[in-house]
Parts: structure tokens; C-alpha cells; sequence
């Protein structure tokens, strides 16, 4: 709407109101009020449909120099950058509780592996200093995919722009986007290969994860026994009393398997030729997996 007024297509006015109008149909929506039922075709159209009803034209207005494509890479875009923003802050949270154990437990003697069979003198603090760094790696490649999909791609419309002279600039700075996709058919070329990236960030953070969960479900054993969970940690045996089994420690060991399905679902997805194909729809459940 701002980008439409600074282009002579809106009003003050209109803008005004749309803004006073958008604003009450996100409060209905997140009231209940609002219910995004069968009435309509998808999210636009019943944002449009509302704005109609309350101002007319200038609802109608809201349309022009938009396609559902740019929309939704938008509305994707900033979801994926919020989602490996949180990715960043608990990978630093992990490796910062790791460094703390590392400090606290530098001198704990604690035998080193090869081939799972003990090798070499080593130290819990070296055990969790290794996951320090690891996780440290993954906070910087989860920042470094957040900056390299930092783009903006609203008003490249259907993968071909359109012929009206749409402020990009400042859709880009009031959005927060970094920069702008110059190309619309780069735009289109780059759904799914940004979402395949956002994935592999975060599929790097998980594996370590799923690592770190395997020596702790191993060192939690009875043959190893050195970590003893507490009990909100484990369930009972349904058949043996005597038995406390790590299942917390498992879960996590098999959080990974959600995000790898859902990069495999994606890259097989991207087996098209240039354009917009409807199949790229697929890719929202996997994402949304993925990074559930």
C-alpha cells in the first residue's frame, strides 16, 4: 500500500485507510473474528475480498502490480529468516552452555574413543569443548544463509515484473529486507533453491545434535555409565521395573530424520525447467516439517 501511494496509485487517504483497515483485519484474525474458511480461494484473496468490502476502489486498488507468486516468496522469505534467526541464537545457546561445561569439567578424566573402544587419556572438558566449536560452526552458517536470503522479491510479480513503476527500494528497506532480487525470473528460479539452503543450515545444527544425542544415549548405559540422566528425562519399562530408558536423549537423536525428508522432498521438487509450476506448492509442507 505505501509503495502504491508513493507511486501516485493511492491517495493519502486511501493509504490511511487501508493501513487503519489492514491493521483491524489482522487484530480479527488473531481474534478469532476473522476465520479464513471456504469462502475463499487463499490468504490475498480474502485480504482483498475484506478491503473491498469496507472501502471499494481502494481496495481494489491494494492488486495492482501484485502477483500471489511475489506474495508468497515474501511472505516465505521473512518466515525463513525468522525461523534461522532462532536456528543462530540456540545453536550460540548451545555452544555457550558447552564452553561452561567444558570450563567447569576441564580436569574430569575421561577416556577418548576410537572405533568405540577406548584409545587415548582424554577429559570431559575436551568432549565438550568439541561440541562448543561444532555448535559455534552452526551459528555462523545459519547467519550466513540468513544474509545470503535476505532478499527482497516483491514486485517481480509472476517470474516477468510488470509494467508499472513500482518502488522496489522501498519495499525492500520498509520490509527489512538487506537487498533486492533484481531478476523476476531469478526470483522464481530461487524458490525452493532458497528454502533446499534455509534446510541445509539448519540440517547442519541437527546433525550435531543427532551426534552429541548418540554419546550421550551411549554414555548413559549401563556398559559406559558415565551420565546419569534425571528422572523427567527417562521413562519406566512397560515390562521391566528395574529399567529407566533415555527416551528424551533418543528423541533428539531422531529429530534429524524430519529435517533430511524434507530437504530430499525439496530437491526432488526443483526437477523443473524455469517458470512458475504449480508443483512448487509441495514445498510449504516440507518446509514447515522440517523446521516444525
Amino acid at each position: 500500500a505505501q509503495g502504491l501511494q508513493r507511486i501516485g496509485l493511492l491517495t493519502a487517504d486511501d493509504l490511511a485507510a487501508l493501513e487503519r483497515e489492514l491493521s483491524a483485519l489482522a487484530a480479527d484474525f488473531r481474534s478469532g473474528a476473522f476465520v479464513l474458511d471456504a469462502r475463499y480461494e487463499d490468504g490475498h484473496s480474502a485480504i482483498e475480498s475484506r478491503l473491498v468490502e469496507r472501502l471499494g476502489d481502494a481496495g481494489r486498488r491494494i492488486h495492482a502490480g501484485r502477483s500471489r507468486n511475489d506474495q508468497v516468496l515474501v511472505a516465505t522469505r521473512l518466515w525463513l529468516k525468522s525461523k534461522l534467526a532462532r536456528t543462530f541464537a540456540l545453536a550460540r545457546e548451545v555452544a555457550e552452555v558447552a564452553l561452561a561445561r567444558a570450563e567447569a569439567e576441564r580436569d574430569l578424566p575421561m577416556p577418548g574413543y576410537t572405533h568405540l573402544q577406548r584409545a587415548v587419556v582424554s577429559s570431559a572438558g575436551m568432549w565438550w569443548a568439541g561440541w562448543a566449536e561444532a555448535f559455534l560452526d552452526d551459528a555462523r552458517r545459519a547467519a550466513d544463509t540468513l544474509a545470503w536470503i535476505d532478499a527482497n522479491p516483491l514486485g517481480t510479480a509472476a517470474g516477468y515484473g510488470v509494467n508499472l513503476p513500482l518502488d522496489r527500494e522501498h519495499t525492500t528497506r520498509a520490509l527489512g529486507f538487506a537487498r533486492m532480487q533484481v531478476s523476476p525470473m531469478y526470483a522464481q528460479l530461487s524458490r525452493g533453491k532458497f528454502e533446499l539452503a534455509a534446510l541445509e543450515a539448519l540440517g547442519s545444527a541437527m546433525l550435531d545434535l543427532r551426534r552429541l544425542a548418540w554419546d550421550l544415549s551411549l554414555f548413559a548405559t549401563a556398559e559406559f555409565g558415565f551420565v546419569r540422566l534425571p528422572p523427567q528425562y527417562t521413562t519406566g519399562s512397560s515390562i521391566m521395573p528395574n529399567k529407566r530408558n533415555p527416551d528424551v536423549v533418543e528423541l533428539l537423536r531422531g529429530t534429524y530424520a524430519s529435517v533430511a525428508a524434507a530437504r530430499s522432498e525439496i530437491e526432488h521438487l526443483l526437477s523443473l525447467p524455469g517458470g512458475y509450476h504449480r508443483d512448487l506448492q509441495v514445498s510449504k509442507g516440507a518446509l514447515f516439517h522440517g523446521f516444525g
